[in-house]
């Protein structure tokens, strides 16, 4: 047995403790059931829970973007297929009444003697605005097997877009 000395001259028997070591506390925490570490009454149990909402929230949030987002590219293509070329018709059926008005203004102010060329240019531009109106009329079947044969009129029969000769 050893002898136990202290500074004060005294002498006495020392003990030792003989047992298991203390375990660490993080390895009796490992061992717990997974049920105990999802408890939602501790601080950690609430967090744990807090995240998974969070995660499914961000998941809820990020599906629903990605639907937005092909509606919006599917709303923008057909912008492109469909009314831009309603809008293209439009703009030429425009440009080819004004300039027939503005053809017939001009030969009114002259005195009603128009020239043959003035004539002319006034029916070519009635012409061409009937022609883009019926291309307007046209039913989406004509105006698709049009596109796919390509047509002088981008959508309608070969003749759709032209005047008449």
């Amino acid at each position: 047995m050893p002898v136990l000395r202290s500074g004060a001259g005294e002498t006495g028997q020392a003990v030792t403790a003989v047992g298991d070591p203390p375990k660490p506390r993080i390895v009796a925490a490992a061992r717990r059931r997974p049920v105990q570490r999802l408890r939602v009454t501790t601080t950690p149990g609430k967090l744990r829970l807090l995240l998974a909402g969070l995660v499914l929230v961000c998941l809820i949030w990020g599906t629903v973007a990605a639907w937005v987002v092909s509606q919006r590219a599917s709303g923008a293509s057909e912008v492109v297929s469909v009314s831009e070329p309603v809008s293209l018709d439009g703009a030429q059926i425009y440009r080819a009444l004004s300039d027939a008005d503005a053809t017939a203004a001009r030969a009114f102010l002259s005195g009603g003697l128009e020239p043959a060329a003035a004539r002319r240019r006034y029916l070519d531009d009635i012409a061409v605005a009937a022609s883009r109106l019926e291309c307007l009329s046209m039913p989406a079947r004509w105006r698709l097997r049009a596109l796919t044969t390509g047509s002088a009129c981008r959508w309608g029969p070969p003749t759709c877009g032209r005047p008449p000769a």
